[in-house]
């Protein structure tokens, strides 16, 4: 039975965490620039990891990390995290920080794909209808710069899907153990994968070139580990109280705040595709609302 309170709390728990995951894409775009994909991944983990040992060590409830979920689970979500921080991370080299968060966002849209071919689940059609016609606007947010396609797009369309398996796994782990174990396991996991990825393959397979470090570097690779904690503690309290299908729309938020930074510092400014492309995104994302709040109704 799902409580009212639980819902609203839920519901601004989300918010939370997209407005943590609109700053914490900004923060990696711009240690990309001096760092490279591969190191800036590392660090999106190791850098948040380094700021729970403090916490942990004050607190002295080690009780809180002992693994309940299962290394498996574990392991299998910072893998999925990994893929899709790195394909996030080279989209960023080109592509908007917008339309990087939008991908990041449109995640939970495969979520019912996923599911239905893994586990088998029934998808009601309006579900489909809102994938549909989400889709369609990603397409027009991130028109083709040559030809009918931009395959450099793939890269920002594999975020989403692995972030979209991440989604179902962290779900399961969440019920699971408790937040600081989900997110201790996460970053630790994903930094030991992130490095092995680093000292293996390197900067050059990506073949991004580095630009000039700025005086803003330190304070950015900080404020990801900050950001990157909001957006997963806030996630994972909300989906303690709601079912995670429930809340993922809510994750459009960041693609609102990613456009406006994207507007005030890098004057990037959409135009008329990516509004139509925005607002069908918008309207997938509504059409799914429609229908989760008449199920939320049968549930409070």
């Amino acid at each position: 039975m799902l409580h009212r309170h639980h819902w609203e709390k839920g519901v601004l728990y989300m918010v939370y965490s997209s407005f943590f995951l609109s700053l914490l894409n900004f923060n990696v775009k711009i240690c990309i620039g001096p760092l490279g994909v591969i190191e800036s991944t590392f660090l999106r983990y190791f850098t948040p990891l380094l700021a729970l040992l403090p916490i942990l060590i004050w607190r002295n409830r080690w009780d809180e990390i002992r693994m309940q979920a299962g290394i498996g689970m574990h392991l299998l979500r910072s893998v999925c995290a990994v893929v899709a921080q790195v394909c996030l991370n080279y989209y960023l080299t080109r592509g908007s920080l917008m339309n990087a968060t939008m991908f990041w966002a449109t995640g939970p849209i495969y979520i019912p794909l996923i599911t239905k071919v893994l586990f088998r689940q029934k998808t009601p059609l309006i579900t489909w209808i809102a994938m549909a016609v989400s889709l369609l606007g990603v397409g027009m947010m991130v028109k083709p710069t040559h030809g009918f396609f931009d395959l450099f797009s793939v890269w920002g369309f594999a975020a989403g899907v692995s972030m979209a398996f991440t989604q179902i796994v962290w779900g399961h782990n969440v019920e699971k153990g408790t937040i600081m174990e989900s997110l201790f396991y996460l970053y630790l996991f994903s930094s030991v994968l992130a490095l092995l990825v680093w000292v293996t393959i390197g900067e050059t397979a990506f073949g991004s070139e580095k630009t000039t470090s700025t005086p803003f570097l330190w304070i950015s690779i900080i404020s990801m580990a900050i950001t990157s904690i909001g957006n997963q503690f806030f996630r994972s309290k909300a989906y303690q109280l709601v079912a995670p299908y429930l809340l993922t729309p809510i994750l459009y938020v960041a693609v609102i705040g990613s456009g406006i930074l994207d507007i005030l510092v890098y004057r990037n400014w959409p135009d008329f595709w990516g509004y139509c492309g925005f607002g069908l995104v918008a309207l997938g994302t509504l059409i799914k609302w429609w229908y989760l709040k008449k199920i939320g109704d049968q549930l409070l």
